[in-house]
């Protein structure tokens, strides 16, 4: 039911009374959480009735009822308040959305984004602290970011890449920098006047450098 990149949010969720987990489809990560002891409780929100039901059964069957709430909405919109708000598995532009849409201020955000981690990276630093920016390698590579009150200033390095990946340098990260350069050369030999590539394999080596020092 769970897998290492389920496992790896979840650890991220800091304790909390009442979690909001939206997009949630199956629930498991807010159904984990409840059933680490993370969350007191726990408001389930998916677009998809279809979806939620999943959820819903899921903490039925495991005697979770009384510990969950269920919207069908768009992001927070049927939500009034969480302390902490989890948004994984969306794009990158629909996770800015949401946040930007969210009618109240939690003490944390957890966010998977799937893609557009520029421009969730610049857009969140202007609007919250960033605690972590991390990646993990579960089959694909997922960012995961952690976000608190306050402001972020990140460089043009810390906005593609991600501040915690660059201060830690982990096995996860280097090798995310070796695929991404692998795939960008291929990419290159067919079409050798692609200045976009050309940027980001550029950008992508002088990574890489930085990580063999």
């Amino acid at each position: 039911m769970y897998s290492k990149r389920i496992d790896k949010i979840v650890s991220k969720i800091p304790q909390c009374n009442l979690l909001a987990d939206i997009g949630c489809d199956h629930g498991y990560i807010g159904v984990s959480a409840l059933r680490q002891g993370i969350a007191k409780k726990c408001l389930f929100s998916d677009i998809s009735a279809p979806s939620l039901n999943k959820a819903k059964l899921l903490c039925q069957k495991l005697g979770l009822d009384d510990r969950a709430e269920f919207f069908v909405g768009d992001g927070t919109q049927k939500i009034d308040y969480a302390d902490c708000v989890v948004i994984a598995g969306m794009g990158g532009r629909e996770t800015i959305d949401i946040l930007k849409n969210c009618k109240f201020a939690p003490d944390y955000f957890v966010l998977q984004p799937m893609k557009n981690l520029y421009e969730v990276r610049e857009y969140v630093a202007q609007h919250y602290h960033i605690i972590y920016d991390k990646i993990t390698f579960d089959k694909k590579f997922y960012n995961l970011l952690v976000l608190g009150k306050g402001q972020d200033t990140l460089t043009e390095m810390q906005k593609h890449f991600g501040k915690t990946n660059l201060e830690q340098k982990h096995d996860d990260f280097v090798s995310f920098v070796r695929c991404e350069i692998a795939k960008t050369k291929k990419l290159l030999n067919k079409k050798p006047d692609n200045q976009k590539m050309v940027d980001k394999l550029a950008l992508l080596t002088s990574v890489e450098k930085e990580l063999e020092k």
